[in-house]
Order: C-alpha cells, then structure tokens, then sequence
C-alpha cells in the first residue's frame, strides 16, 4: 500500500519570526513529514527543530559537505540548514524532516535532508541529519527556530503533513 500524505498545516511567514509552531498535532497517523524553505537573517546557516516546548533530550549527527569540504559532527538539537544573510538574497534552503512512529510512548527518530545554495558563488551547504529525542511524550507541537539568534524572513514556508 502506497504512503499517503495529508496536510496538516501550513504556513508562510509575512513578517520577520524566530520561530514556528504547530501546536494541536492530531495522534491518528502513522508518521510526521515536515517541508521547509527558509531564509534566515543571521551568518549562522542553521534551522533547529524542538518537539512539545522541551529543550532537553535532544542530540543528532549530521554529515556535511559545504564547498566540497565533507565532514560531519553532533550536538544537542536537532538541526538542518538554512540560506543565510551573505546568501544571494532571493535563494532559499530546502529541508524534508521525517519522524517515524512520533505518537508512541518511545523515544522519536527524526531523519532529515537539507540543502542551501548560494547562486552568486559556490557556497553550497548538503545536511543529512539523524537525530533523537529522548522522550517518550507523544509529540502534540513542533518548533522550528532560526540559529544564530536571528529571524525567518518573508516568503519562508512550513508545511506539516500526517502519513498514513
């Protein structure tokens, strides 16, 4: 049987924010998709994902290329990329954040992609992202802030799906 996607919610920013939520997750799926186009105001090329207001439990891995230099690292929260200030100013960062199983009382999987361009210059930025929630809450809201202490600017959208 074939996947299927049912949105959930969505949203496009019309003026400057840190963050945002989707609060209010309905439990009847299966699985979590999350797409996003971002552009972030500060240098820091970095979106962070956070479930049900917590601030603790969480840690990832990312594998990274950034002009043909890959490496890789972890860290507390769940991150992927997004274009940055010194990006050309119309480009946005693609991100596909994946959470298998998110109503069960166990610890939450995610998996991510993300890719930011920057069109005037080679800088590219590739993210692979595995990270873990160490909670077994049932995931009822989803943050996305932008890194680096700056904002989301307009245009940058947010689509929540429900799989089944």
């Amino acid at each position: 049987m074939a996947l299927q996607l049912f949105e959930i919610a969505d949203f496009t920013v019309s003026n400057p924010v840190t963050s945002v939520t989707f609060s209010g997750i309905p439990q009847g799926y299966s699985d979590l998709k999350l797409l996003t186009s971002t552009r972030n105001s500060s240098t820091t090329p970095e979106e962070v994902l956070t479930f049900n207001g917590s601030s603790t439990g969480f840690s990832d891995i990312v594998l990274y290329s950034y002009n043909g230099i890959v490496g890789s690292n972890n860290s507390t929260p769940i991150r992927a990329t997004s274009n940055m200030s010194t990006q050309t100013a119309t480009s946005f960062s693609h991100t596909e954040y994946y959470v298998p199983n998110y109503a069960l009382t166990a610890h939450k999987t995610v998996v991510s992609d993300s890719t930011s361009v920057n069109n005037s210059s080679s800088n590219c930025f590739v993210y692979i992202t595995a990270g873990l929630w160490a909670n077994t809450s049932a995931i009822t809201s989803v943050t996305v802030t932008a890194g680096g202490s700056g904002f989301f600017v307009a245009n940058s959208t947010f689509r929540l799906y429900g799989v089944l």
